[in-house]
């Protein structure tokens, strides 16, 4: 399967196909099957942009977008520098288990060494989600190894002063 799949950046008309994407990710990390990305358009063309902090690459085989993984680049004293970090990868079901995943992890790899990064880091899904112990072997196979876990606050608008 990954000889007719080859991975790129993502242009701005592949947004149908990374939105689609992306919902669909939602939906099975969270069971929602109404679950919708809030910004979308927004986000994706901030992502896009020549002086972003990070990009979105994209798996395309014979029927188009097959696969996604965004990422965001930070700095870290922990790290001495800058880090990559996955925020999302997906694959259509349909290729999973075919190396599709894998060439999306070699791309951000090789992205993550050309902007001097000094490690890629990922957060696994709630200890809730279905899949997590395979999600979780297929990191470790790519050669991840475990950091810990990642806590959050959302909707921190209702910080500001």
């Amino acid at each position: 399967m990954t000889a007719r799949v080859t991975v790129r950046p993502a242009v701005l008309d592949d947004s149908r196909a990374i939105a689609v994407g992306v919902r669909a990710l939602l939906r099975e990390l969270s069971g929602n099957s109404t679950r919708e990305v809030e910004r979308f358009e927004e986000t994706y063309a901030s992502l896009l942009a020549p002086e972003s902090a990070g990009g979105v690459l994209v798996a395309v085989g014979l029927a188009g977008v097959v696969g996604l993984l965004t990422y965001s680049v930070h700095v870290a004293l922990r790290v001495g520098g800058d880090y990559a970090l996955i925020e999302e990868l997906w694959v259509e079901p349909a290729v999973r288990g075919r190396g599709v995943g894998l060439l999306l992890l070699d791309a951000v790899r090789a992205e993550g060494a050309r902007l001097q990064c000094r490690r890629l880091e990922v957060g696994l899904p709630s200890s809730t989600f279905v899949g997590l112990a395979d999600t979780r072997d297929f990191y470790l196979n790519a050669g991840f190894r475990a950091l810990g876990e990642r806590l959050v606050i959302d909707q921190l608008s209702r910080y500001e002063g």
